[in-house]
């Protein structure tokens, strides 16, 4: 017999195996839901979140919409925003409670992406059977999937409405109560509102789950009216007030032909292929999935446990044995499966990780699936079992404690103390900082040539310019105009986005020609990777010429910042 020594006395395998038997026996409760709940917001704590190089190009996606709505425009009506209203009018309503401040927003998806994973224990909660699985599957969550690099401009609540829709589904699913199915209509209409794909994924993981309860006979056609009767009833009351409001104010259309365009011509326009790695089409993903030294071969992994999961639910309905748990279980997969292929476009990005959402969940429950099967069916195999479930505790409980000591403030800090040992690798930046003193971003610890390029350009435009006049910001710069508080040009903060239409890039160039354009600033050097993501499309080349080329003969230099050089217009009537 197997002895494994522990202390004075023997372990053994039998006692390993009583040991696992009882923590298979007992169910998460709601204690260990709230424990858990608390665990996620204090491991993911970081105090000096703000304390960061600002992202340009991700906050300038809503730092000038937000400044223009501060001065009455609308969404869609008078400026291009990529993508749905909400994501605009949450951070701007925080702002008008509290002040027009960089750290609103900052908060904002950090509040948001800690949300996520809320809603992530929430679902395992109710999918999970287990404690031993429940425990084990948090840590792992967090460690995996939290944007530890980008939680503070990306991500955010748009993704946990599509979670929150989830849940609310399989609630309701699971007491046969319609008002969680109410829930799950309206978290899916803030998701078609905040960033329409994910309020799709919502949508078609729920209806096709609710449509094969109805086909496999695990609920009768009456309560699936109801309960489809139900969650339109919830899409349709957040969304026919917007319709109506957006449609009043001129707004819907444009909001439609944004959108539409977004859908249709983004992915064209700019290609983040041409700068990462990954599969472009269906050959390259299976070879990526098949071959194990594939640069992508870790990334195409989850691919197995949906085939796992698409086998262990065919084999369900086959034997009859579909139940509630599995229509909870299909929507999920769904909703995560289209997240996962959706999240190619960016396989080495944080869209990938928090894609992994709902697969790590999914990841345990099959496991979980797994082993009470052969735990209950297979008695001479229990010791093995026990094995295994050891084994999973270890790795799983490893790989978490290696992310977290990686990537995780908290636990460095609670490391750092029993070592006694300082922890200064997360309290700052590294390098020469300096501290802004620019009236909307104050106080927020940044690296010092940012801080210097910053501060100058408000500088200058609050000595240069009156609040009213017009600022071009070329080509990605759109947060400067917060910053300044100064407009931008026509419809367009970022003008990369009126190449994605060609009328609109005619219009975006006339109004450059002909326009009140007080001055422009050009960044002086590109990132590394925005030549390859966006001359990959050769007509944008030619657009990027032509815009230069209008600068040039339309304008000269007056001056420059740190990083950017600063146009004005030659014509001595529209110059200062």
């Amino acid at each position: 017999m197997l002895v494994i020594p522990l202390r004075k006395k023997p372990f053994r395998l039998k006692t390993l195996t009583r040991f696992f038997q009882e923590a298979l026996h007992k169910a998460p409760t709601r204690l260990d839901l709230l424990l858990l709940s608390i665990f996620t917001v204090l491991i993911t704590f970081n105090p000096y979140y703000l304390n960061r190089e600002i992202d340009i190009f991700e906050l300038g996606l809503y730092l000038p919409g937000i400044n223009a709505m501060f001065h009455g425009s609308l969404p869609y009506r008078d400026f291009f925003h990529l993508r749905g209203p909400l994501d605009l009018y949450m951070p701007f309503f925080l702002m008008k409670m509290t002040k027009p401040h960089l750290a609103v927003l900052c908060t904002y998806f950090y509040f948001g992406n800690v949300l996520c994973l809320i809603f992530s224990v929430l679902i395992a909660y109710e999918l999970l059977k287990t404690r031993y699985m429940f425990y084990l599957m948090v840590p792992a969550l967090i460690a995996r999937t939290f944007p530890r690099v980008v939680f503070t401009y990306w991500g955010g609540i748009r993704y946990a409405f599509g979670l929150m829709a989830i849940w609310c589904f399989i609630k309701s699913v699971k007491s046969g109560r319609l008002r969680w199915m109410f829930g799950a209509g309206v978290a899916t209409s803030l998701g078609l509102l905040t960033s329409i794909e994910i309020g799709i994924y919502a949508l078609v993981g729920i209806i096709t789950a609710l449509l094969l309860g109805w086909f496999l006979k695990v609920n009768n056609l009456r309560s699936i009216l109801k309960a489809l009767g139900t969650y339109s009833l919830g899409v349709g009351i957040v969304i026919v007030p917007w319709v109506l409001y957006s449609m009043s104010q001129n707004a819907f259309i444009p909001y439609l032909n944004d959108t539409l365009t977004v859908i249709f011509k983004m992915q064209k326009i700019i290609d983040p292929h041409a700068a990462s790695i990954y599969p472009h089409n269906f050959p390259e993903a299976l070879a990526a999935m098949l071959i194990p030294w594939s640069i992508n071969f870790k990334q195409m992994t989850p691919s197995y446990l949906y085939l796992g999961l698409a086998v262990y639910l065919f084999w369900r309905m086959n034997k009859r044995m579909f139940n509630t748990t599995d229509i909870c279980l299909l929507a999920l997969t769904i909703y995560g499966f289209i997240m996962y292929n959706t999240a190619f476009r960016g396989l080495w990005t944080a869209h990938f990780e928090m894609a992994l959402m709902p697969e790590k969940i999914l990841f345990f429950f099959l496991g979980e699936a797994l082993v009470l099967f052969v735990w209950v069916s297979r008695e001479r195999w229990r010791p093995m079992m026990g094995l295994v479930l050891l084994a999973l505790f270890i790795i799983s409980t490893g790989y978490s404690i290696a992310r977290f000591n990686h990537r995780f403030f908290v636990f460095q800090i609670a490391s750092d103390a029993v070592q006694n040992k300082r922890t200064l690798s997360l309290r700052h930046l590294g390098g020469k900082n300096k501290t802004l003193t620019i009236e909307r971003a104050r106080g927020m610890l940044v690296p010092g040539p940012q801080a210097d390029e910053l501060e100058a350009m408000v500088d200058f435009l609050k000595n240069h310019s009156n609040p009213q006049d017009i600022v071009v910001m070329f080509p990605e710069l759109g947060a400067y105009n917060f910053l300044a508080d100064r407009p931008f040009l026509g419809r367009f903060p970022i003008t990369t986005f009126a190449w994605f239409d060609d009328h609109w890039f005619d219009d975006f160039l006339n109004q450059l020609k002909n326009g009140p354009v007080l001055y422009i600033f050009v960044q002086k050097k590109l990132t590394e990777n925005w030549s390859p993501v966006y001359f990959a499309w050769k007509p944008n080349q030619y657009k990027y010429t032509q815009i230069l080329s209008v600068i040039q003969k339309d304008y000269t230099v007056t001056g420059e910042t740190p990083l950017c050089y600063i146009y004005a217009r030659r014509s001595p009537s529209l110059a200062r």
